[in-house]
């Protein structure tokens, strides 16, 4: 392992820094989860509880322009760096971060107008602003992953979790006010970025003198790629939000909560594709067809792989963790949920294929259209059964309905790869 290390080559190093110092960060993150989200639930309530992550959810929500915004920018960065084009790094960075601040106005717009029409306090709308804040901000760490050096962020992101859970676990306020809660959730992510992004332009002042003029390649192209991969994150945020609207507090804390655990097993998929990926885009096209497509059939079976082992292991321990430690019963019997976590392993699949077609094989269009046609099938037609159904079968509607053709798509566009040979541009 050792002598390996030696012999790799400078982004081959960084690669395996930015995987390891990731994994890392999951230790004070995991650490949170099981010490501290028990203490939130209990100090907060199940009405205040249900109302962080509701909020939270919204703000997240909103701002799914943002991903597909930051993974075309990123393409655009790394293409350049690969190349040593430092007018196009500056200009790519430029595009993404003025589409970015345009996505995120959005996002705060849609926040403010459904806060007023639901005439929430001003906490709720501070909590459902700050993670459209952050959002925006994670754009110089997606500029960073276009460099191989998410490393930096990593151990970013590992100092201040440490720190800030320190605080949570020792400041009793922080337990009982919900701004002050959500700001231990969600601070130590903000924090990294913005140190980040004075990093980032700090080694590479010439950042600076980037010209906004591939932003509106970045909007058209980052909207085909957001409508799906976004809009996916989006609808389960979103059903938090309603649920906490329609239902029971309790009810509404359960599938938050079941919601926030299954984004802890999401985790490691991002952690290590997002910095995989910028590095593969690097040699991406130097390798044969042949290569590539024999990549693209172990990146489909490992993500349904890795799926299947999501949804099984979160539905145990949801049983032990958010229905026994945090008295969050299930709002029904082991076969009215199972939907919800077919949904999770589904997403767990499309994140782990996705995160990495995006950026390195051609024929993403294919892949981002069908898959927001068939997430808009199944919003519909949970949309018209919540006129008959309760609330709890109209989630499980729209989960067997995405989780199905959610795969069926992702096979479709592995199989359609495989079969026909990449060409540029395709």
């Amino acid at each position: 392992m050792i002598a390996r290390l030696r012999h790799a080559n400078g982004e081959q190093r960084k690669l395996l820094f930015s995987l390891g110092t990731n994994f890392l960060t999951r230790i004070p993150g995991a650490v949170g989860l099981l010490w501290f989200l028990p203490l939130l639930r209990f100090g907060l309530g199940t009405d205040d509880y249900a109302n962080l992550f509701a909020s939270m959810a919204l703000g997240t929500a909103t701002t799914f322009l943002i991903g597909g915004f930051s993974v075309i920018g990123r393409r655009i960065v790394g293409a350049a760096y690969a190349q040593q084009d430092h007018a196009d790094e500056a200009n790519g960075f430029a595009s993404l971060v003025i589409a970015n601040l345009m996505a995120t106005g959005i996002a705060c717009a849609i926040i403010v107008i459904y806060c007023q029409m639901r005439a929430v306090s001003a906490e709720i709308l501070l909590i459902s602003l700050l993670p459209a804040v952050g959002a925006f901000l994670m754009t110089f760490d997606n500029v960073r992953l276009a460099y191989n050096e998410h490393y930096v962020t990593a151990i970013l992101q590992l100092i201040l979790q440490t720190a800030i859970y320190t605080v949570g676990f020792f400041v009793p306020l922080t337990r009982h006010n919900i701004i002050f809660a959500s700001l231990i959730i969600q601070g130590h992510y903000m924090l990294s970025s913005l140190i980040t992004c004075g990093m980032l332009l700090r080694g590479r002042p010439y950042l600076f003198g980037g010209r906004p003029v591939m932003v509106w390649q970045v909007i058209r192209e980052g909207a085909i790629l957001a409508m799906a991969d976004g809009f996916l994150m989006a609808t389960l945020g979103l059903l938090v939000v309603w649920l906490q609207a329609v239902s029971n507090p309790t009810t509404s804390a359960w599938f938050a909560t079941v919601v926030r655990l299954f984004q802890t097993f999401l985790t490691p998929v991002i952690l290590l594709l997002m910095p995989l990926s910028s590095y593969i885009r690097l040699l991406w096209h130097r390798k044969s067809v042949t290569r590539q497509q024999i990549f693209a059939k172990v990146l489909f079976w490992s993500g349904i792989g890795y799926g299947m082992f999501v949804a099984i292991s979160l539905f145990i321990a949801s049983r032990f963790y958010v229905d026994d430690l945090l008295h969050l019963p299930a709002p029904g019997r082991w076969f009215q949920i199972l939907p919800i976590f077919l949904l999770f392993g589904a997403i767990v699949a499309y994140k782990g294929y996705s995160s990495i077609a995006y950026i390195v094989m051609d024929g993403s269009t294919h892949l981002s259209s069908w898959t927001t046609i068939v997430i808009s099938v199944a919003v519909v037609l949970g949309a018209v059964a919540s006129f008959a159904v309760e609330p709890l079968d109209v989630i499980n509607i729209y989960s067997v309905t995405t989780g199905l053709l959610v795969i069926v798509v992702l096979f479709w566009n592995a199989a359609r790869f495989v079969r026909v040979s990449p060409l540029p541009g395709e």
